[in-house]
Formats: C-alpha cells, structure tokens, sequence
C-alpha cells in the first residue's frame, strides 16, 4: 500500500508541476524565465524551510499542530488564491 501511495504522490506532485508552470508561463510570455524561476526558487526555498518548521512547530505542539498549521494557512490564502485564479486570462 506504501508503494501504491508514493506512486499517486508522485504523480500528482509531477501533474501539478507541469500545470503550474503551463498556466504561469502563457500568462507571462514576455517575461517567462523570470517567472519559471521564481516558481523553481519558491519550490527550493520551500524544501531549505519546511523540514525546519515543521519540526519545530512538533515541538511546540506535537504531532497535530503542523499539519493544523499548514490547513490554516491554506485557509487564510484560499481566497487570495481564487481572486488570482479567477483573474488570469489565458491565451485562447
């Protein structure tokens, strides 16, 4: 079941990679390096920090507050993220 499951994991992380960077690269055609790179340098910054906080929010709060923590967060950013979604016109 562990195999099943790394196997989904990976194909949705690879899925939604490969969307991101299409959407995010036909609404900034004029700049599309800049944007490919701030996507690749939020996803390492993401990588250096999470480890990191994740295990000191453990230790403040034990198992279930980093995932409270992330679910929060996206929360807070849902709607910031539907106004931005909602606002992208792509090329048609």
């Amino acid at each position: 079941m562990s195999f099943v499951w790394k196997f989904m994991c990976g194909l949705g992380a690879g899925i939604n990679s490969t969307s991101s960077i299409a959407i995010v690269t036909s609404h900034y055609r004029l700049e599309r390096e800049r944007a490919i790179g701030l996507i690749e340098a939020s996803a390492g910054i993401g990588l250096l920090l999470g480890p990191f906080l994740g295990a000191l929010l453990y230790e403040l709060g034990g198992y279930v507050l980093p995932f409270a923590a992330v679910a929060g967060f996206y929360f807070l950013l849902y709607p910031l993220i539907a106004y931005s979604l909602a606002t992208i016109k792509l090329a048609e």
